[in-house]
């Protein structure tokens, strides 16, 4: 039987934006790189409520726009890119990531992160072998400011 359950992690943390080659002035190809912690806030999943949990994605990532490279002169812009994400704490897992994000000159950016394949979970019985028990895709929505 599939039953879908839902959690928030409420976390916070650092991310590290390094473009590495200008394409133009407006546009660049880079890495960007996270570490957050924080808790895993669900009333359907038994225990793993208030549980700490830590991410650490990393993405190749496409910049246009405010923040691509030190010689736009954009106010906005945007990002994708592909990546991998790790997370550890209540349920470890490891997934293939994807991430959007919108840049602004002030160095504020929101970003969204997607896992595009679900990490599975089994149990093993004995008369069975191993059996699909969970699976965890996470969609992430982050708002960033410099500091």
């Amino acid at each position: 039987v599939d039953d879908l359950r839902f959690a928030v992690n409420l976390a916070g943390g650092v991310s590290l934006e390094l473009p590495l080659v200008n394409l133009s002035q407006h546009s660049s190809l880079g890495i960007t790189l996270e570490a957050t912690g924080g808790f895993l806030v669900s009333s359907g999943l038994d225990g793993v409520n208030l549980a700490l949990v830590y991410d650490i994605p990393g993405y190749i990532t496409f910049r246009y726009g405010a923040k691509a490279n030190r010689k736009t002169d954009k106010t906005r812009g945007f990002g994708f890119g592909v990546g991998y994400h790790v997370s550890r704490g209540a349920l470890p897992y490891e997934a293939p990531s994807v991430m959007f994000q919108v840049n602004f000159a002030s160095g504020f950016l929101v970003r969204v992160s997607y896992d595009v394949l679900p990490y599975k979970y089994y149990d093993h019985y004995s008369s069975q072998g191993l059996v699909p028990s969970l699976k965890i895709r996470r969609l992430g929505i982050g708002f960033y400011s410099p500091f």
